[in-house]
């Protein structure tokens, strides 16, 4: 029923080269919860358990001839709760095994699309329960919270009232018109404000939202309040009552879970309770605008049927808002971190919108002339799913599959992320490749192409890192400033506030002076290659005809399963559709370039850790696609404000109340919605020091206390250079500082003896580079179509396949990947000696590019022909901090890589360079040239130069690395790489 797992061996381009080969390609470590990992905190949890449930249960009965699905071990009845994960891809990639125990509840991992749909869609009503939730209790048997009611005539009323209720809204203009409406003002709100793009996205999504439920946008702040909350609750990485249910039967008390539960349900109902009132009031009047409410006011067609009371509409029509503005909102957050890791994209996108749409935006009516546009939809939701682990199914009755029984009450996972990856559907997993779905030779390709790819049927739907948003030309800037109904968004400023009853729901986004930037309470919280087409391509196995009507939405496994299955899927492909098409048709979004794009790197994969994941946020361009665009779209635009507020603003009347705001600007902090689009860490060169809106309120290292930054650790903060991710401990006091410093000591040293063994390695070389190589290039010949460059014996000569061009950049690039060898080699004594101390285990490991991008023909001198990939040689560390680093002397001199970098980020970078280029690159008219003597004669200089060295200085190379002040350190590395030059420099024949 499920795959195990595992990174394979022959993944993208490291081989098996030794047996300390890391199999893990592209795949951080799994990311666990501290929290959890507490021994104390298990323990408490262990004695609960023991004290208010029986210690062992006995097993279900089974059929005979039935067979028991594989478990995971663990203790009796309490079984292994260390082993559910938490939302987030890398917790997925933990569970190769079928069925584990946890208190009592018998967990079932699918991670196929065929068992998904066998169980959740052809036995729907078996497998169509829901469960309770310790956090949110009576979420399951009550009336306000849809998404999670239990089966049964209840929540059949509600489900057929939410189909009646986009049925009738779709047939009307396409939910009232909202949509295109509010693309327009979204544009301008871009232009206006391109450092504020995921704000903008939130605002967008609350706007649509707000309108659609109550005919009003300013309703839609209230959702703000309310989706955080609400998903903190329901997930299993919220309240530790989620992952030790026991604790849900202690008295009220003494439960603080029970209490903010409390307070959240009286939130919310008076969000959707104000909001229905308001509409009455203006349905009375005479004044009320289209709106789900409405429809329901006006008894329309196929709502009677339901008998929802007005208790019971509210939260229908909320519930629905609620969803929507998350499962809409991270996707377009993904969208912005596909364009920065992939962005030949874009420009294949906007030819495709220009062509159809000339200077106005997407509508609904175009897509079947947009494949690519749905294409790219499509892959996004693939790529990184809104609800990677989906929300579980409850088991109403034994059943028995495949010969495998599962008793009743089993709690059935449809893992979305391992379903979006199964090898013989999406080749090339974990690459977003749109073409998938446009190209026949892909398993995912549909047809018609007017109707696919499509997001119906999507399973993630159910069974910040900074960025550059630019317009794509001014034309585009103009024609979306004329398209705007309402620019302004709906995170508002301190200060700012809404009129009337919506000021209460107001939200703020930080103040621009803290640095940090508004993510939802951590939806889309800020994160600390590229190949082109999947759904296009008929190769793939996801093509499929006609492009009229395929790749779609409909029917992804991304929204869910059976009776499960989402409701609101017009609406979502509508926003989808039109949205990310505007955004393309006016814009160009690419990631920071130079010093800014060095401290702020685009996020692989960071998002909150709830039920409905967001994207992190990060900086990126944003701007215009041409002065006529940012016309347009001003001249579009019909209302350009944030929703959320600065400081001292206020909405009108009731919306006061609703009001959200974003941080001061001097703090330096940017709205993050809670956390739920939490800016990604980055890295502040200027001050030496990391920025983590999370880490806005610092505690002490040592005490828990609050912190005093000043009072942090000195050398952590040149330790980012080695890896950006780190956290520098702060303390409250000085005594404090010097407490902990023996349990730090190890770490901090580690990391210092780490980056100044990467500069040094780094100097000399350049510098040896520099003053001693020779430029020896013997011959560059043709034979037929076939070429070869011939360079020093070692190496014999190289052959180019017949498409490539043999010319200048060849001949440097091929240079460039030989010295790789050269540099490694060579300075392998510097390297052992400058490491030591540091690592539990060093490991040479030869990094190799995929055959299938650029074959090479090698020609030895003896006339042997080898056919190897290209390769060069890197170490890896496996530092006593624990942590996993890479030192790449090749990869620093050409401009690719720092010289030691973490391990995941080495992994995540790598590819996208040996992509770029068969044989690497190299700095623009920097020296490239080769060494005439023979390489193991220059080892043995380099090692018997660096042991002179260390003599006169009376310590080892490691020690003097690690114990210097860095002003000494800088002199005494000049000084050797001076004396290893001077050496060779000796050695070379006159």
């Amino acid at each position: 029923m499920a795959q195990s797992i595992h990174a394979a061996s022959e993944s993208l381009y490291y081989d098996a080269t030794n047996a300390s080969n890391y199999a893990g390609v592209h795949i951080e470590r799994p990311v666990a919860t501290g929290f959890l990992h507490s021994r104390a905190v298990w323990a408490l949890g262990l004695l609960v358990a023991l004290a208010i449930t029986r210690m062992i249960t006995s097993k279900p009965k089974m059929p005979a001839g039935t067979k028991s699905l594989p478990q995971i071990p663990g203790l009796p009845y309490i079984g292994a709760p260390w082993g559910v994960p938490v939302p987030g891809a890398e917790s997925a990639w933990h569970f190769a095994e079928l069925q584990s125990l946890v208190f009592g509840t018998y967990h079932v991992w699918v991670e196929s699309d065929k068992i998904a749909r066998d169980l959740l869609v052809h036995r729907g009503k078996k497998y169509g329960g829901r469960h309770e939730i310790p956090a949110a209790v009576g979420v399951k048997d009550g009336s306000e919270f849809v998404p999670l009611m239990n089966i049964g005539d209840n929540f059949w009323r509600h489900k057929n009232f939410i189909h009646a209720l986009n049925r009738q809204a779709n047939s009307d203009n396409i939910f009232f018109g909202y949509p295109e409406l509010e693309n327009k003002n979204t544009l301008r709100r871009l232009l206006d404000h391109p450092d504020k793009w995921s704000e903008a996205i939130i605002t967008h999504c609350s706007r649509v939202a707000g309108r659609i439920a109550w005919g009003d946008p300013r309703h839609g702040t209230k959702l703000l309040h309310v989706v955080p909350v609400l998903l903190k609750a329901v997930s299993p990485g919220g309240p530790i009552v989620n992952l030790l249910t026991p604790l849900m039967y202690l008295p009220d008390s003494i439960s603080p879970w029970k209490k903010a539960e409390a307070k959240r349900r009286q939130e919310m109902q008076d969000a959707f309770y104000e909001a229905q009132e308001d509409v009455i009031k203006r349905y009375e009047e005479g004044t009320a605008e289209g709106s789900w409410t409405k429809l329901w006011l006006d008894k329309a067609q196929g709502l009677e049927k339901s008998h929802l009371n007005k208790h019971e509409a509210a939260h229908a029509v909320g519930s629905n808002a609620l969803v929507a503005i998350v499962t809409i909102g991270s996707p377009v957050h993904t969208f912005f971190t596909a364009m920065c890791h992939y962005p030949s994209w874009l420009p294949r996108l906007q030819e495709e919108v220009d062509r159809v749409c000339g200077d106005r935006l997407p509508l609904m009516a175009d897509m079947p002339k947009l494949p690519v546009l749905r294409a790219v939809v499509k892959e996004t939701l693939r790529w990184r799913q809104p609800t990677p682990l989906g929300v579980p199914h409850i088991l109403e009755e034994d059943d028995v599959y495949e010969g495998y029984y599962m008793p009743k009450g089993a709690m059935i996972h449809a893992n979305h992320y391992l379903i979006s990856r199964e090898p013989n559907m999406f080749p090339e997993a974990d690459e977003w490749r749109p073409e998938r779905w446009l190209d026949p030779s892909w398993p995912t390709y549909k047809e018609p192409l007017s109707e696919f790819p499509t997001v119906r049927g999507d399973p993630g739907f159910g069974y910040g890192f900074p960025a550059d948003v630019t317009p794509r030309s001014e034309e585009k800037a103009r024609i979306i400033r004329q398209l705007t109904e309402d620019p302004s968004l709906t995170v508002k400023a301190a200060g700012e506030k809404s009129e009337g009853q919506f000021g209460r729901w107001d939200v703020y986004r930080p103040d621009e002076s803290s640095g940090l930037t508004f993510d939802w309470e951590g939806l889309t919280a800020l994160a600390p290659h590229h190949d082109k087409e999947r759904w296009l391509d008929p190769s793939w196995p996801t093509y499929k005809e006609p492009l009229s009507e395929f790749p779609t939405v409909r029917g992804d496994p991304g929204f869910g399963y059976g009776v499960r299955a989402c409701p609101g899927i017009d609406l979502v492909a509508t926003e989808l559709y039109t949205t990310i098409g505007s955004i393309a048709w006016g814009f160009n979004i690419k990631r920071k370039e130079g010093k800014a794009g060095y401290e702020n790197p685009v996020p692989w994969y960071q998002t909150n850790p709830y039920v409905i994941t967001m994207a992190s946020q990060f900086p990126a361009d944003v701007t215009p696609r041409s002065e006529e665009k940012a016309r347009i779209i001003r001249q579009l635009t019909e209302d350009p404000s944030l929703t959320v507020k600065a400081a001292g603003e206020k909405s009108e009347g009731q919306f006061g109340r609703w009001d959200v705001y974003r941080p001061d600007e001097s703090s330096g902090l940017t709205f993050d919605w809670e956390g739920l689009t939490a800016l990604a860490p980055h890295h502040d060169k200027a001050n030496e020091r990391m920025v983590d809106s999370a880490a806005a309120n610092p505690v002490c290292d040592h005490c828990g206390e609050a912190a005093n930054t000043l009072q942090a650790c000195s050398e952590c903060p040149k330790s980012l250079e080695v890896d950006a991710a780190i956290k520098p401990p702060a303390y409250c006091s000085p005594g404090c500082r010097d407490l902990a410093w023996p349990t730090h000591r190890n770490t901090c040293l580690t990391r210092k003896q780490l980056r100044r063994a990467g500069d040094l390695v780094k100097t000399v070389w350049l510098a040896w580079r520099e003053e001693v190589f020779d430029s020896y290039v013997r011959a560059i010949r043709r034979e037929g179509e076939d070429g070869y460059l011939h360079i020093y014996e070692a190496f014999g000569e190289f052959g180019f396949p017949r498409d490539a061009q043999l010319g200048e950049q060849d001949r440097e690039r091929v240079l460039a990947h030989a010295a790789c060898f050269d540099a490694f080699f060579t300075s392998h004594p510097l390297v052992g000696r400058a490491l030591e101390g540091t690592y539990t285990e060093l490991v040479e490991q030869q990094v190799r590019i995929p055959a299938s991008e650029r074959e090479v023909v090698r020609h030895w001198a003896d006339g042997t022909i080898d056919h190897k990939d290209p390769w060069h040689e890197i170490l890896i560390i496996d530092a006593k901090d624990g942590a996993r680093y890479v030192l790449d002397i090749a990869g620093a001199q050409y401009g690719q890589f720092r010289t030691v970098l973490p391990w995941r980020e080495y992994n995540q970078q790598a590819r996208e360079v040996v992509r770029s280029s068969a044989f690497g690159t190299r700095v623009q008219d920097g020296p490239n040239v080769l060494l005439s003597e023979g390489m193991q004669t220059a080892r043995k200089c380099f090692g018997a130069t660096v042991g002179l060295w260390e003599r006169r200085q009376g310590g080892s190379l490691a020690r003097v690395l690690r114990d210097c002040g860095e002003s000494e350190y800088e002199v005494l590395r000049d000084q050797l790489a001076r004396e290893v030059i001077g050496a060779l420099q000796a050695m070379r024949p006159r």
